[in-house]
């Protein structure tokens, strides 16, 4: 199987308009952001036992999904809405 370099692979799409997104530009006197990136999915939570440091709760991501919002998307108060209610699930 052939592997694509970075400037093979196809740009990453916006979720919510489908543009396509182009990287965030950092010059001498600031940046522009392109995109936001989400990592998010189902979780369950997990105790994980320790003898040093005890039993630790945490959320394991099950089924994880990639969310890709371009700038002007994420101007939207909706669209930031959403993106609140996918990364923070036991929330909703």
């Amino acid at each position: 199987m052939r592997r694509m370099s970075a400037t093979e692979a196809p740009s990453p799409r916006c979720h919510h308009c489908g543009a396509h997104v182009q990287p965030t530009i950092h010059t001498r006197d600031g940046y522009r952001v392109g995109f936001y990136e989400l990592y998010t999915g189902a979780v369950e939570e997990v105790t994980h036992s320790d003898e040093l440091d005890g039993p630790i709760t945490f959320q394991r991501l099950v089924r994880p999904e990639y969310l890709v919002t371009c700038a002007d998307c994420y101007r939207r108060p909706e669209v930031r809405e959403e993106r609140e209610k996918l990364f923070y699930t036991e929330r909703s």
